[in-house]
Parts: structure tokens; sequence; C-alpha cells
């Protein structure tokens, strides 16, 4: 009797094991249908939200490796990497900071916010030049030919904002007019229609000279108002 006791027990225990083995295989094959496990990304520092929530977790984790597996996007983020994924393209916009500071959503590159911070003054034109970010318009005032006799300009001798192109102070080169310089070049009510808000006359206005100045009314060369700044 008591052997007979000690192998119904001993059946009853095979059958439990068997039943646990069986439910935690099935437990995983779920887990693995699903592309998710239980296991809290967020106790990584590196939370999934965005694009990262949908990404196949071995995109990042090649061959099953977790340890080790970089947090910032330049890693990633490059060619050569590793891991499948976009990267900068050629006309990106040149610079050594990491991605995080101007990209600050994982769902879409676009809105990026550049932090100016380490921008080298004059170099405005290396990105906006059209291609990279925003460049310089079409009735953009001519400041190489009125102003500099074909040289060049950085954009920020006028432009100070990092937000904004409209807020502006021109830069007149100290300009005398005369020649390259000449003020009816931007000034002139009947030239062309520059961007930005400029005061325009007729040069018949005053009934002297070829030029602003040249009157001998508007300051630098006159007497009347404040130099680049006011007419009266």
């Amino acid at each position: 009797m008591y052997s007979a006791h000690r192998d119904r027990l001993a059946r009853s225990i095979v059958v439990g094991v068997m039943a646990v083995a069986a439910l935690a295989q099935t437990g995983a094959s779920v887990a693995q249908q699903s592309g998710r496990s239980t296991f809290d990304h967020l106790r990584t520092t590196f939370p999934l939200t965005g694009v990262h929530a949908v990404t196949p977790c071995e995109n990042c984790h090649v061959g099953g490796q977790m340890a080790g597996t970089p947090r910032q996007c330049e890693y990633c983020h490059r060619p050569g990497s590793r891991i499948a994924t976009t990267f900068k393209p050629a006309n990106h916009v040149q610079t050594n900071e990491a991605c995080n500071t101007c990209h600050r959503s994982a769902a879409t590159w676009t809105g990026a916010r550049f932090s100016h911070a380490t921008a080298a003054p004059g170099s405005c034109g290396t990105c906006h030049n059209g291609i990279a970010a925003t460049g310089t318009p079409a009735n953009h005032i001519p400041y190489k030919t009125q102003l500099l006799a074909g040289s060049s300009m950085g954009c920020d001798a006028c432009h100070r904002s990092t937000t904004s192109f409209t807020v502006e102070t021109m830069n007149h080169n100290n300009s005398q007019g005369n020649g390259s310089g000449f003020c009816r070049g931007c000034h002139f009510s009947g030239g062309p229609t520059y961007l930005g808000n400029m005061r325009r006359n007729s040069l018949s206005h005053s009934g002297t000279g070829t030029d602003c100045s040249q009157s001998g009314c508007h300051r630098p060369l006159g007497n009347t108002g404040s130099t680049y700044r006011g007419w009266t």
C-alpha cells in the first residue's frame, strides 16, 4: 500500500512539473509573438517614445546583446552604425553638437530648434545658404554692391537674432554716399523694392544733390538727422 501511494505521489509531481514547464513555454511564446516582454524599459534611463516605441527590439539589441547598447542618438544615427536606422543627410547643418541638442522629438526629425550657442561669428552663411537652412531672398538689400564694393559681409553684421531674420539693424559699413554706397541704391522711391522697412523718397525732394548724403542735408555728410538712424 505504501508503495502504491508513493507511486501515485511521484506521478503527480511529474505531471505538475510538466504542466509548469508547458505554461512557461506558452508564456514565452506569447511574449515573443507580442514583440515585447513585461520588462520596464524606463529602468534603463532610455524611455521608449515616438518611433522607438514601435521599433523591434532586435533593431537596437543586435544579436540579443543588451548590455552596452548606446543611449546617445549619434551612436546609432550615423553612417556605418551596426544598427539599421536613419542618419544625418549630406546637406545637414554642419555641427558637432549632440543630436538631441536640436532634435527634441523621438517621433520626427522635423521641427528641430538649432542652438546657435557655439556658432562662430561670421559663419551664418555656411548654413543659411538656401540648402541647409533658409538663405538670402532674391529681394534682399544689395549690401555687396551698395556698401562693400563687391566684397562680402556676414549675416550677423545686421541680423543679431538667432530666432528671426526680421529683427535686424542695418550695417551701413560707414558709407559716405557717393559711388559704391549710394544711399539712393536702397532709399530711392523709384528704385527696386528690397526686403526691409526703409524710408524712401525721390532724389528731387530737396532740390539739390545726386544722393541723400550729398545733398548737404542728411548725415553722414549733411547736418540733418542722425547717421544711418534718422533722416530728420
